[in-house]
Parts: structure tokens; sequence; C-alpha cells
């Protein structure tokens, strides 16, 4: 389970506590005070919420199931992990991050990962500037709708689901505007081979084969020490303004390492 983001863990514990505030709250509410008419209907509610409480923490369950499913290298789990964030949302954006990190880190963990600012740092070979990954977008409109939740739950004295939709705000704003799609330089390039993975560090002398796969894919073929291993890109993580410009500046840059662009 080493291989599972921290942020799984964070959003499934959230999840647990959200439960268990819940269910404690409304099982300790005392409507013997209340007027008989209002009695019957605050009776009714806590019976209601109480139905659902083995469907709650069943999805906690397969939350669970799935997080041990992404770990140990099955991408299929991501499936009933977003079935059962379906159901707790929108509080579960923090444990559906995480999955997807954690995916992402068990799916390119032979991969060099680059070290923090190298997207940036350093001067770049070929490149005038950082490529923009196209989830910048993607990430602007779930900062938007999540700041508008935070302020109609903040609004509902929510405290913490407030805290954990700022959480995500902050997180995916600043992945995207940190992790550009593509960066040259000099004898390396950085790339993000999705949004929420690690960027990777490739250095040209390390690509025996580079080929163009239905406009979309890039598949690099790398040497290493326990032999030749096999990356794919896909292309749509670029700005599509971007698209066939940092693929041109890209094929240039491993034309002068002897690598041609196919």
């Amino acid at each position: 389970m080493r291989n599972i983001h921290p942020a799984a863990w964070v959003g499934l514990l959230f999840n647990l506590a959200l439960g268990w505030l819940v269910f404690a709250s409304v099982t300790s509410m005392d409507i013997s005070t209340l007027p008989a008419a209002e009695r019957a209907t605050a009776e009714d509610f806590i019976q209601a919420v109480l139905a659902i409480r083995p469907f709650f923490f069943g999805l906690l369950v397969l939350q669970a199931f799935s997080l041990a499913l992404i770990a140990s290298g099955r991408g299929f789990g991501l499936i009933p992990a977003a079935l059962a964030a379906f159901f707790i949302m929108p509080t579960s954006l923090i444990y559906l991050i995480g999955c997807a990190l954690s995916y992402n880190r068990v799916k390119y963990a032979d991969f060099r990962p680059a070290p923090p600012g190298a997207a940036r740092s350093g001067a770049f070979f070929i490149c005038r500037s950082p490529y923009l990954t196209a989830s910048r977008v993607p990430a602007a409109i779930f900062a938007v709708a999540a700041l508008v939740s935070f302020m109609l739950l903040h609004a509902l004295d929510y405290t913490l689901i407030c805290s954990g939709l700022a959480a995500a705000c902050v997180y995916c704003v600043s992945r995207a505007s940190k992790n550009p799609a593509l960066s040259l330089h000099e004898e390396y390039f950085v790339f993000s081979p999705a949004f929420f993975a690690t960027p990777l560090l490739v250095k040209y002398d390390e690509v025996e084969e580079a080929r163009l796969e239905d406009r979309n894919t890039i598949i690099f073929r790398l040497r290493s020490d326990a032999g030749t291993r096999e990356l794919r890109w896909n292309l749509r993580n670029l700005d599509k303004r971007d698209r066939r410009e940092a693929v041109t500046e890209l094929g240039a840059a491993l034309e002068t390492h002897k690598v041609p662009l196919r």
C-alpha cells in the first residue's frame, strides 16, 4: 500500500469523519422538546438519515477496496473508486485526486521523476518557454466550482466540508500552474504524461526511438540498465494551441541528438 498517495488516505479519512459527524449528530438529536407536529417530521428525518448509514459506510469500504486495486497496479480500480465517490460528492474530491495520483504513481514508477523545479529551471535548448498543460482550463473551471460550493457550504456552516473543498481547489490550481506539459532543456526534456502524474525527466541520450502514433500519442523507446522500456505520452495533455509547435520543437531537439521523431 506504499504506492497510495497520502491525499487518498486523507480523502478517505475525511469521508469517514464526515459520516461519523453526521450520523452521531442525528442520533444525539433531542426532539422531545419539539411540538407534536414538528416532532413527527423530525422523527421521519432521523429515520431517513439512519436508513442510508449502511449504504454510506458500504461506499467507504468500496473506496478502500478500490485503493487496494489501484496500489496493486490494476487500473480498473479507478472505476469503482469513481462510482463510490460519486455518491459522496463533493467531499470525495480529495479522495478522487488521491486515487488519480496513486494510479499514476504506480503506472510511471519505473521512470525517472523530475526533481522539483526542473521543468522551469536551467537553460532552455530550443523551447522559448514551457508548454502549458491542457488541464489548466479544467483546473480553472474546477476552481470556480469549488469556490462557489465553498461559499454556499460556508453560509450553511459546514466548516469541515468547506476545508476539504478549499484544499482540493488550491491543490489543482497549483498543480496546473507548476507542472508544464513539456519543457525542453539542453541535455534532457521534462514532460507531464498526465495531469495527476509526476513530471518525468528523460535524457536525450536515453532515447533509442520516438514515433508519433495516431497524431495523439508519442511512443518513446528508452534504454536503461534494466533493458529497453516503452513510454507513451498522450499529446492531449498539451494545450491544443501549442501542440503542433511543441511537437515540432521536440522533434528538432531529438534530431539534434540523432533521434528522429517518425
